[in-house]
């Protein structure tokens, strides 16, 4: 299942749109003022991929780069910034797992 850490806690992210920002009207509510309003928006499809995309006129980046007016899809990893507020975009499905193996002789 896909999430948004944001400060230490972990939100799951459901299938449909997931508005990011600083008013009563983002269903993930990041600080600062809230006449910034809405900033992003988390789209989630029905095959599970991710993306992003801006909501007005704040800057939203993704791995350190301002986004522009199309989506841009999400991996496990990404790092994203709404608002000055840094986020983690993860994927449970996605993050790895270590395996130890014997060494060849």
């Amino acid at each position: 299942m896909p999430y948004i850490q944001v400060a230490g806690t972990q939100h799951s992210l459901r299938v449909g749109e997931t508005p990011v920002g600083t008013s009563a009207e983002a269903l993930l509510r990041v600080a600062g003022p809230e006449a910034l309003g809405v900033q992003a928006v988390l789209t989630v499809g029905k095959d599970g991929a991710v993306s992003i995309r801006r909501s007005g006129t704040g800057t939203v980046r993704v791995n350190g780069v301002q986004l522009g007016v199309e989506p841009s899809p999400l991996i496990h990893g990404d790092k994203i910034e709404v608002a000055g507020q840094e986020m983690l975009f993860g994927d449970e499905k996605k993050s790895g797992g270590t395996q130890m193996l014997s060494g060849f002789d």
